[in-house]
């Protein structure tokens, strides 16, 4: 009888042995593999919180950074600078004795102006045309002058009109490229 018992409490032992090797220490793997992948999504998780949490700061200083960039390039290139080299046109034009008719960009000019000024911080080119009367040495010297400023970037054109009647004066269409933001405050 004691060995019945003892080969009872045997098999009880390899049975219980054989569920432990084949059934829990799987399981009790498992179970560690779950925790550690559980862990590592906590940890992404996480991560990923404290991203959404920075997100609308990091919004709100790509907006500020924006803003900022757009005031200095207006401030860059403001309508003081256009007013500037007109102001410059017209006082060269007074010192040759000519009469300013119009200086005119045009408007297709000013809205290109407009769009490169949100786009680029480089400087910024703009067509114009000067019309003025005088008589053609005058006219001449004061072309020449132009072309001497800073602002001065290129001809596109220059018609001289002579007219018939009476006039002394010829009128003369100038046409040229100039660089915004040259003109300094004197």
């Amino acid at each position: 009888m004691k060995k019945r018992y003892l080969i009872t409490i045997f098999a009880f032992v390899i049975i219980i042995a054989l569920y432990v090797f084949f059934v829990i220490l799987p399981e009790m793997k498992r179970d560690n593999v779950t925790k550690a992948r559980l862990a590592e999504a906590e940890v992404k998780i996480d991560s990923y919180m404290k991203t959404m949490l920075e997100f609308p700061g990091f919004f709100k200083s790509q907006q500020e950074l924006l803003r900022k960039k757009k005031s200095l390039i207006s401030k860059l290139y403001s309508k003081d600078d256009l007013i500037k080299l007109f102001d410059r046109i017209e006082k060269i034009s007074h010192g040759y004795n000519l009469t300013l008719v119009e200086i005119s960009p045009s408007v297709d000019e000013l809205l290109k102006l407009n769009r490169r000024l949100l786009d680029s911080d480089k400087p910024q080119p703009l067509a114009i045309v000067v019309r003025f009367r005088g008589d053609l040495q005058n006219s001449g010297r004061y072309i020449e002058e132009i072309e001497d400023e800073n602002f001065f970037n290129g001809v596109n054109f220059c018609r001289i009109n002579n007219h018939i009647d009476n006039q002394k004066d010829s009128e003369i269409s100038f046409g040229f490229k100039a660089i915004l933001g040259t003109i300094k405050d004197s």
